[in-house]
């Protein structure tokens, strides 16, 4: 793989920027063909040979902001986008809406399908993105699945689908990749309508929604799973759904062998992290289990574990063992405020929460005048 990496590299060079014709040609065709392919297959030795010694185009020759030749950045006509004031992707912000919304607030879980295929590849980059089998070429025109940055590409993408919503009515949401949440009020009787009113903005903008029978596309409920947790509004309560059940097969595995390779752990600390959405306080004991992450380079490298992170992870063991599986939302408490004085005449002076101060009782009044004269 790196023998062929460098192939491109070698071949870029010799080439720059002078087949981008060739493969639009080639992506136009194919489209026009079959346009459920999310790649490009290439037959001729010649067309793949040109598409494969193509190099990336110098920054300073394209706006990077629209990606047109003709202007500099800094000379572009398309308005200055401002990001809307969207709750990041996580439970906590999920909790934060449930809980300024009141109890009883309704779910709409809206899971989208095969949302890498609408991002498409642009053809300076296809080249890098090449595969040559049996004297076939293959070149993907959409954004792979198992590409590492694909995910973040695509985060861009779903914000502008979210951003999209919320222009539309739909501000309560919360995306995350290629699920969307929305947040129906409680006193809103109109869950359904919103429902249908998110799929046609979807179906405007021409993203593909798993089937609405399915259990991929749910609500109005009060309860309801969103990324492996189940939220119910009634109880106010988080739920792990089959989480648990693997966090405490991982970790038998490895208080038995106090060792593992650095792609075990990090998957290993990738489930704690998210237990620890439910488990806040485990966040004090993943400190150190982080920490072997920087003793080593390679994922297949081995990891020791010494006895600060065995017992950090007797820790998770024992209290995963008696732990009932069940969560509470953390409602904060308003602030109570009390001022108080006193007055020969009035009485006490005391004030909070709305309620003022009131006479000294008769048995009290000549020890407190004492007091305040002595005072």
């Amino acid at each position: 793989m790196l023998a062929y990496a460098r192939l491109l590299i070698k071949e870029s060079l010799k080439h720059p920027g002078n087949a981008w014709m060739e493969c639009d040609r080639i992506f136009r065709q194919q489209a026009a063909i079959d346009a459920s392919k999310p790649w490009i297959i290439i037959h001729s030795d010649i067309q793949a040979a040109t598409i494969l010694g193509r190099g990336p185009v110098h920054p300073g020759t394209f706006c990077t902001y629209c990606f047109e030749a003709d202007h500099k950045t800094e000379h572009c006509a398309l308005p200055f986008f401002v990001r809307p004031p969207l709750p990041r992707p996580n439970m906590y912000s999920a909790v934060s809406e449930i809980v300024k919304m009141g109890r009883g607030t309704g779910f709409i879980k809206i899971e989208l399908k095969d949302v890498y295929w609408i991002v498409p590849v642009h053809p300076h980059d296809m080249y890098l993105l090449a595969i040559t089998w049996q004297n076939v070429t293959y070149l993907d025109r959409a954004l792979p699945f198992g590409l590492r940055s694909a995910p973040k590409i695509f985060s861009a993408v779903a914000y502008m689908i979210a951003w999209a919503l919320h222009c539309c009515g739909l501000p309560q949401q919360i995306n995350y990749l290629h699920d969307l949440l929305l947040f129906v009020h409680p006193s809103d009787q109109n869950g359904a309508e919103m429902l249908v009113n998110a799929l046609q903005i979807l179906d405007v903008l021409g993203v593909p929604v798993a089937t609405v029978t399915t259990h991929k596309v749910k609500g109005p409920s009060t309860s309801l799973t969103f990324l492996g947790i189940v939220l119910d509004t009634m109880s106010f309560q988080l739920i792990p759904a089959d989480e648990l059940r693997c966090v405490k097969g991982m970790m038998a595995m490895w208080l038995s062998r106090n060792s593992g390779t650095r792609k075990e752990l990090e998957r290993f600390l990738g489930h704690l992290v998210h237990a620890a959405t439910l488990i806040q306080l485990g966040r004090t004991f993943l400190r150190e289990l982080f920490k072997l992450l920087h003793k080593v380079n390679k994922p297949q490298h081995f990891i020791q574990l010494t006895t600060t992170e065995t017992a950090d992870l007797y820790w998770w063991d024992c209290f995963l063992q008696r732990w009932n599986g069940h969560s509470f939302f953390l409602v904060p408490v308003p602030t109570v405020h009390v001022y108080s004085d006193a007055s020969t005449t009035f009485g006490c002076g005391a004030f909070a929460q709305g309620r003022g101060g009131s006479p000294y009782p008769g048995f009290m009044a000549q020890t407190f005048l004492g007091l305040l004269h002595w005072s």
